[in-house]
């Protein structure tokens, strides 16, 4: 080999190893992510580079009380756009349409908290964050047998009267009581069975936390999705560290609703910077919903009624001064999806009136309507609250109290989430 042919060799050699040089520092400035796992020993410590590397979701503007403005009724309220970048969007196009089959949900789901609700603790306003004793609504407490110790439906004593007058009649079977503390219970399984039978995901709340606080409930579809919002980000090599910080105080809520973390995120009156945060988050999620059962104290109404939680409500539910000794008086939020809420209602009202005539809502009000929904006020889907029944009215309990009525109310309700969802 000559000189020449050698200094060549040599030459062509150097300029590949700084060509292959400067081809590694082009992609790890471009793609670091994959020169993580040759750097880090533990998974720990790879996780944690990759996290770095995600691009953060950042807010849209300042979130803080101080960018509000008085409404015409003297209510503080915050901007109507939302303080976080819409990442996310359900394209519910393309449920239109679908036959009413196993697979006419899929993809959606749905949360349903039935019972019994324990009012929150009133935080007095001269001590800030000093809680008062909670108030307990009148509880329902179901006779017992004497033999068993079973709860048993007050109508049952009727039931057996009218068996006593037909026991001739050996070929109808006589009609199944629940008991009224079993009511709401029996009726969210019945309609969690109808709904998953069209393919939705159902989760009932009351099975994931034993507080029968509206935060509690709030705090866990909250959590739930946040948690997948973080994760849905993170598939895409992105991140909100604003959601994540959230997600702690909203798991403290869920099993500690009265806890200072959990007041912090649900206010007593309007909405905080964090439960901004929160709502702005699941208006996003288009494709969930929430549906709430519950039984009315109106002794002067009976039959079943749907309220829903709209910008007139929420205009209402906010504070006239921003004190800064009074963290519980915040501005009121305007921009719940009230469209669509409305829509649900309307369209499961016409069908509990179509379905079951006789629970017809008769009282001072209409059968669907706008009212003040706590449930709805802590969360940003498309929610309804329905009023299954008066348990004050004895026609109306002895009604609701019917296993087949209940039935018949968890095939309306079901089959209003599938026109709401599928109707053209």
């Amino acid at each position: 080999m000559t000189q020449r042919k050698a200094f060549r060799i040599l030459s062509i050699l150097v300029v590949a190893s700084l060509s292959i040089l400067a081809l590694n520092l082009i992609l790890s400035k471009i793609k670091p992510e994959l020169y993580l796992e040759a750097r880090r020993e533990s998974p720990l410590d790879l996780a944690m580079a990759q996290y770095a590397l995600m691009d953060d979701l950042s807010l849209q503007d300042k979130n803080v009380p101080n960018l509000s403005q008085k409404n015409d009724r003297g209510i503080f309220v915050w901007p109507a756009s939302s303080v976080l970048p819409e990442y996310r969007k359900a394209d519910l196009n393309l449920y239109r349409g679908r036959a009413k089959n196993e697979h006419a949900l899929e993809g959606i789901t749905i949360f349903i908290d039935a019972g019994e609700v324990v009012a929150p603790k009133v935080i007095a306003p001269s001590a800030g964050d000093g809680p008062e004793a909670a108030k307990k609504p009148a509880g329902n407490v179901a006779p017992t047998d004497p033999y068993t110790g079973l709860p048993v439906s007050p109508y049952a004593a009727q039931r057996a009267a009218e068996d006593d007058d037909n026991e001739e009649e050996t070929a109808v079977a006589p009609d199944v009581i629940i008991a009224q503390d079993q009511i709401l219970t029996k009726l969210a399984d019945l309609l969690k069975n109808q709904l998953e039978a069209l393919g939705a995901k159902v989760v009932l709340t009351r099975d994931q936390t034993d507080s029968q606080t509206e935060i509690s409930q709030a705090a866990f579809i909250g959590n739930t999705l946040a948690m997948r919002f973080v994760d849905e980000l993170q598939e895409q090599k992105f991140k909100s560290q604003a959601i994540e910080e959230l997600i702690p105080y909203l798991q403290t809520a869920v099993s500690a609703p009265d806890s200072p973390e959990a007041r912090r995120v649900f206010t007593q009156t309007g909405v905080g910077p964090e439960l901004r945060l929160l709502l702005d988050m699941e208006k996003q999620y288009k494709d969930v919903c929430f549906i709430s059962l519950r039984l009315g104290d109106d002794q002067a109404a009976k039959g079943s009624r749907v309220v829903y939680y709209g910008s007139s409500s929420a205009e209402r539910n906010g504070s006239s001064e921003l004190l800064e000794d009074s963290n519980q008086d915040m501005p009121a939020y305007v921009a719940y999806d009230a469209s669509a809420r409305r829509r649900l209602a309307e369209q499961m009202d016409r069908n509990i009136r179509q379905y079951l005539p006789e629970l017809n809502y008769q009282g001072k009000q209409a059968g669907v309507g706008e009212g003040q929904v706590l449930s709805a006020r802590y969360n940003n889907l498309t929610s309804v609250e329905i009023i299954v029944g008066e348990r004050q009215n004895e026609e109306n309990m002895a009604t609701i109290s019917k296993e087949k009525t209940l039935v018949t109310l968890a095939e309306a309700l079901a089959h209003s989430t599938y026109q709401f969802f599928c109707a053209e």
